[in-house]
């Protein structure tokens, strides 16, 4: 007969204990005289009999080396070579500047995947996962805005500073449309750790930039635990929530309708 593991006697003592608890319980209400085989006493025997009889001692063997934590923390960065060795890990991040929006959608409908195939194949020959985020803009004295021409000719807009004006309805529809077509091609690649949600601020890090304006109803409405969609009230809360959605789902379905009807409008 298999041996009952430590787990499972803790599982049977607690049934048995409810069960006769649940008849001393009855035999009172329903003034009925309990049997003598059935007291504390004899359900004290009952849990002891399971009770376990082994103890097991672990003792952690002190690391004094790195250690890796898979998919988290420190990631090897593809553009760096051999030097990321140093800190070992399961996960190699993309070279970014070799991954922008411009470059990946050259014209309209065109997607050029070329160049995160490229380093997909690095990772996966390493044995590695691969983890990538796609720029809209970088800083500008590293290229500034990366919008294919196409876009901006349809009425896309880019300040002075370099960045686009993320809140631009044709900056919103045509990245929208690319990230479906992204979802599209690498959603569900076991290779694929997972990719940055992009599209605002500079180096697309969400940071604190020229267009960004606090919004005091989210604040409060977060704070007392009220906080929804409608807290929202500025333009560029409304514009982030948007920008998040296209990747998160809450425009996914429009998108890819859109893609396979070759609608204009998401």
């Amino acid at each position: 007969m298999k041996k009952i593991t430590a787990h499972w006697r803790v599982w049977l003592t607690l049934i048995i204990t409810v069960a006769i608890l649940l008849i001393m319980w009855s035999c009172y209400f329903f003034n009925i005289n309990i049997p003598a085989q059935i007291t504390p006493t004899a359900t004290s025997t009952i849990i002891s009999t399971f009770e376990v009889d082994e103890e097991v001692v672990i003792n952690p063997v002190p690391v004094s080396d790195y250690l890796s934590n898979p998919g988290m923390g420190w990631q090897n960065d593809s553009s760096e070579g051999a030097s990321s060795g140093f800190f070992p890990e399961t996960v190699i991040y993309s070279s970014r500047e070799k991954i922008a929006w411009n470059s990946l959608n050259p014209q309209e409908g065109v997607y050029d995947w070329s160049a995160i195939d490229e380093q997909l194949e690095y990772a996966i020959a390493r044995g590695k996962q691969f983890s990538f985020r796609v720029y809209t803009v970088r800083g500008e004295s590293f290229g500034g805005n990366q919008i294919p021409d196409w876009v901006l000719n349809k009425g896309a807009l880019v300040f002075p500073s370099g960045e686009p004006d993320y809140s631009n309805c044709v900056y919103q529809q045509e990245w929208g449309r690319f990230v479906g077509a992204l979802i599209a091609k690498y959603d569900g690649n076991p290779a694929i750790a997972f990719m940055d949600i992009s599209g605002y601020g500079n180096f697309n890090e969400w940071n604190w930039n020229d267009q960004t304006e606090w919004d005091s109803l989210w604040e409060s409405s977060y704070k007392d635990g009220t906080a929804t969609a409608a807290s929202m009230r500025t333009l560029d809360s409304q514009t982030r929530r948007r920008l998040a959605d296209i990747f998160i789902g809450g425009r996914s379905r429009r998108i890819n309708a859109a893609l396979r009807t070759g609608a204009s409008r998401l």
